[in-house]
């Protein structure tokens, strides 16, 4: 048996790609809320107001990198934390919904991790091969 674990999800949205890493800290403060308020669903279209600032923090701080994503000029925007940070905030809830909805799913084995999982368990065809 060996532990999968999906480093990356790619999530389609506003007509981009974004690509979000594990948002640890503001996934967290997400479920405190969420509990908290007795949210059980999330609607990726119409989140509760009491936890769009701990969406926005997921797409900030969860966002590693995306494509599609480009200025009034049409020129690419890169994805630093500056421009994370300037992204329209309703763009931002929206983006970490589905965020937060593919990776529950993930979890709970309903869909497929977009990037091959890692995995240090050593399979017959890289055992005793040395690089070179």
């Amino acid at each position: 048996m060996a532990y999968e674990v999906a480093l990356s999800v790619k999530i389609e949205a506003l007509g981009a790609e974004f690509f979000f890493g594990p948002p640890d800290q503001a996934l967290g403060e997400l479920f405190r809320v969420a509990q908290h308020r007795n949210v059980d669903h999330l609607d990726p279209a119409c989140p509760p107001p009491e936890l769009i600032a701990p969406l926005a923090e997921i797409f900030v701080s969860g966002v590693k990198g995306w494509e599609g994503v480009v200025q009034a000029d049409g020129l690419a925007l890169p994805c630093s934390l500056e421009n994370r940070q300037s992204v329209p905030t309703l763009d931002k809830v929206a983006v970490a919904a589905a965020y937060v909805e593919k990776a529950l799913a993930v979890e709970e084995k309903k869909v497929e991790p977009d990037a091959p999982p890692t995995s240090s368990t050593p399979t017959e065809s890289n055992m005793g091969k040395a690089d070179g």
